[in-house]
């Protein structure tokens, strides 16, 4: 059987990855993002006290809030029609 010896492992400069700081920010926004998301559970009860708002009125937060998300969608998929993405990998609208 050989044996192997002296190996050293060794990171140069050169095999950094020319992502990570992309990756890196990418990561930390998705975690905000879900941290502004469940802050609306938390603001909704403070905003019904503050504003003497009814169940229906504070739930309008939360459905505002998510269909922010529906409005920038679409957008974005329009946006994304004309400038960059081919036509055939997105869906009609």
């Amino acid at each position: 059987m050989a044996k192997v010896t002296d190996v050293k492992i060794t990171s140069d400069s050169t095999d950094k990855n020319p992502y990570l700081g992309s990756l890196t920010i990418l990561t930390s926004l998705f975690f905000i993002w879900g941290f502004i998301t469940c802050l609306n559970d938390i603001l909704i009860p403070h905003l019904k006290s503050v504003f003497t708002l009814n169940y229906t009125q504070a739930m309008l937060v939360q459905f505002c809030f998510f269909t922010a998300y529906f409005v920038v969608s679409v957008q974005a998929v329009i946006w994304l029609k004309k400038s960059i993405i081919k036509a055939e990998s997105l869906p009609d609208y």
